[in-house]
């Protein structure tokens, strides 16, 4: 992006000159949606924020004052890069941006009138050679601004680069908008009644022993679903026998969410329709969600983050599975991504009382997690799911997953589960910001490519892969459409 008549400011100089420095502004009183990336909003005049969380995706708010009509896209990579799968417009700059444009105009708005804002790209820290190579924020960013300008839209302001994430946010109501730091530090100073007292290792183990175990028929499921000569029947059977699981797979089934072609009444029918593959995927996805419903919004601002990045992360792996080297079982791999964060359950329930502590810590001091759970809350997330694994009687591949997925590459180091989960929990965090409490590191980009028979130079396709609904809000619908 030229920096002649657009303002440019790296990331590390918002903090010093933000206009709306205090949550207690306009512009965070009004109900917010969050546009998720590969997607667009636009809508009309209306008490609203659009937002959105940006790492190293690139998001452009459009509007036109005037006419009263605007939106935000929010965009992966600058253009396809492989005609392998199948397009979706909003996940490119150069496919989603003149579709963005083309729609603000047939409803009202015109070039002349309307203003932009760019926001993303960030290098997430430590800079590297591979962030060089890739440039992915860089690009887009570049090309938003290149289809703006051709499309006689004037660029207000683009805030791209630096090395921590951004939140672009748009005003419907007053056509006012605002690139900020994803979470910012002001949110510190509004959390009351807070202890800095660390839970024990009784706490802690207490909490474990208080979640019921993820019931062994899952388990059993899943190994039937492997196995070629079983029948819809005695699949179905095996799911019958827990009535909870029974009726809560129904009811997703039937949700608008699937909007399968006719009403789903019995487990055969869900197997039949679904097919062995989807119904494993799903019904895993069911019984888990039980547990992540625990949590509360220690590490996320919002209800049901901490699931979301888990749903999202087992579909990335499964795709994982099918192009890395050596070849991980997709089920197997969707079934350790899901379950590869399950110790935040537990220790969610302690971040909300430390939060301002855990917060700062984590973001001011650009501390890893695991060191800053470490520090606040005396045991790191792995270790304790790693315990609860144990206490669950998972498998021990399962348990290597779940103990080993923030841990440092080894030197020939070969590929894995464990590798490829945390491959795909990286991507998760890369392409799917969002306001969570965490400081994404891609030192390990590199390393975990290669040990999973992937390069740098593939990374543009790895990411043309990842099925766009996983980044969503909704990432159930990956399970079927993706």
């Amino acid at each position: 992006m030229k920096r002649n008549d657009v303002h440019f400011r790296q990331n590390r100089h918002v903090f010093n000159h933000r206009r709306n420095d205090s949550l207690d502004t306009p512009m965070n009183t009004l109900p917010q949606y969050h546009v998720a990336s590969g997607t667009y909003r636009i809508d009309t005049k209306k008490p609203l924020i659009l937002q959105a969380f940006l790492g190293t995706c690139v998001a452009v708010a459009v509007f036109d004052d005037k006419k009263g009509v605007g939106g935000i896209l929010h965009s992966l990579l600058p253009e396809p890069v492989s005609s392998g799968f199948p397009l979706c417009p909003g996940k490119y700059i150069s496919t989603g941006l003149p579709q963005f444009l083309k729609e603000l105009q047939t409803k009202g708005a015109t070039p002349r009138n309307m203003k932009a804002y760019i926001a993303g790209g960030a290098l997430i820290a430590p800079l590297n050679q591979q962030d060089v190579c890739l440039n992915i924020g860089g690009r887009s960013a570049q090309m938003a601004g290149k289809l703006l300008q051709e499309h006689g839209v004037p660029i207000v302001k683009s805030e791209t680069g630096g090395f921590m994430g951004y939140s672009l946010n748009l005003n419907m109501e007053e056509w006012s908008c605002d690139i900020s730091p994803a979470v910012p530090f002001e949110l510190t100073l509004h959390q009351k009644n807070f202890n800095n007292r660390p839970p024990s290792l009784a706490d802690l183990r207490k909490k474990i022993a208080n979640l019921q175990p993820v019931p062994q028929i899952i388990f059993s499921i899943l190994k039937m679903t492997h196995e070629e000569n079983v029948s819809i029947r005695e699949l179905a059977a095996e799911v019958r026998k827990d009535q909870v699981l029974t009726a809560r797979t129904i009811h997703l089934c039937n949700s608008a969410l699937f909007s399968v072609r006719r009403k789903i009444d019995s487990i055969d029918d869900a197997i039949a329709i679904l097919g062995h593959d989807i119904f494993s995927s799903l019904i895993l996805s069911v019984a888990v969600k039980s547990y992540f419903d625990h949590a509360s919004t220690g590490y996320s601002l919002s209800k049901g983050g901490l699931y979301h990045h888990a749903l999202g992360t087992a579909i990335i792996s499964k795709k994982l599975a099918e192009m890395a080297l050596p070849a991980v079982q997709p089920t197997v791999a969707y079934t350790a991504g899901l379950l590869h964060d399950i110790g935040k359950v537990v220790l969610d329930q302690f971040v909300m009382n430390t939060f301002p502590l855990f917060y700062r810590i984590l973001m001011k001091e650009k501390r890893p997690i695991i060191e800053a759970e470490k520090k606040i809350l005396g045991a790191d997330h792995t270790v304790i799911g790693g315990e609860l694994a144990e206490s669950w009687d998972f498998s021990e591949t399962l348990m290597q997953v779940i103990k080993n997925h923030h841990s440092r590459p080894a030197e020939n180091q070969t590929g894995g589960l464990s590798s490829l989960v945390a491959l795909a929990n990286l991507l998760m965090h890369m392409f799917s910001a969002g306001p969570e409490l965490y400081l994404v590191d891609t030192g390990h980009l590199e390393p975990l490519l290669t040990i999973n028979g992937l390069s740098i130079p593939q990374f543009p396709d790895i990411v043309d892969a990842i099925p766009i609904q996983s980044l969503s809000a909704s990432p159930e619908l990956s399970i079927i459409q993706g």
